[in-house]
């Protein structure tokens, strides 16, 4: 965050976007050796309904999507309680052998 005339901005490094979609950026995907998943917010413009299913073609294996109604692409700000239990949800499926992450102190 940066602060602008009237409030906040993002703050970002704008050759990111020259990165994404690069040639050979998705060639080691295949190559992860952990479960993936997406979590976007459902009402998102950069990340699209369909990164799932994207990402499922690059990576060559089911990617499970979980989508927080109503948030933008920015979970923690639109939305700041719902992404906690999506991403609980996400590493249940991912990880089924791992304990369950911990809510709070107990």
């Amino acid at each position: 965050m940066r602060p602008v005339e009237g409030g906040w901005a993002w703050k970002v490094d704008p050759l990111i976007f020259g990165a994404v979609g690069k040639a050979g950026m998705c060639v080691r995907l295949p190559d992860l050796p952990g479960p993936v998943a997406v979590v976007r917010g459902e009402l998102s413009v950069l990340v699209p309904p369909s990164a799932g299913r994207d990402l499922e073609a690059l990576v060559g294996r089911p990617v499970p999507q979980f989508d927080v109604p109503g948030a933008h692409h920015h979970l923690m700000i639109d939305h700041p309680v719902e992404p906690a239990a999506h991403l609980r949800s996400a590493l249940a499926v991912v990880s089924p052998a791992v304990s369950p992450v911990p809510e709070g102190p107990s």
